[in-house]
């Protein structure tokens, strides 16, 4: 009877880790697609770089797979997320999307 008992326990266990699995998702892009600045801040945190010019800003995270850019445009007196990047740490560098995307979700709220 015990040995049935222990094969249902480890059996749970195994459902539980895919789960797991599945949820190291990477990061989608949509998820900020058109937000406002102040909830894009509020979703991944201030940016380490920001650069104005006219109506773009442009938000850079420094991540340690990748870099994210993004730019946002002033629509209505607010900033509006417009366009997003991910690039290389090292310049000409070779960039991996799958943890770069993977490590930003991680960040992301």
């Amino acid at each position: 009877h015990k040995h049935t008992e222990r094969k249902a326990k480890s059996k749970n266990f195994c459902v539980e880790q895919k789960i797991n699995v599945s949820k190291r998702k990477k990061f989608n892009f949509d998820k900020i697609k058109n937000l406002s600045e102040v909830n894009l801040i509020k979703k991944i945190g201030k940016s380490d770089f920001i650069k104005e010019e006219g109506k773009l800003k442009h938000f850079q995270y420094y991540f340690s797979k990748c870099f994210l850019d993004i730019y946002l445009i002033d629509k209505k007196n607010s900033y509006y997320v417009d366009l997003v990047k991910i690039r290389p740490t090292k310049l000409n560098g070779k960039l991996n999307m799958d943890d770069c995307l993977k490590e930003i979700d991680k960040n992301f709220d």
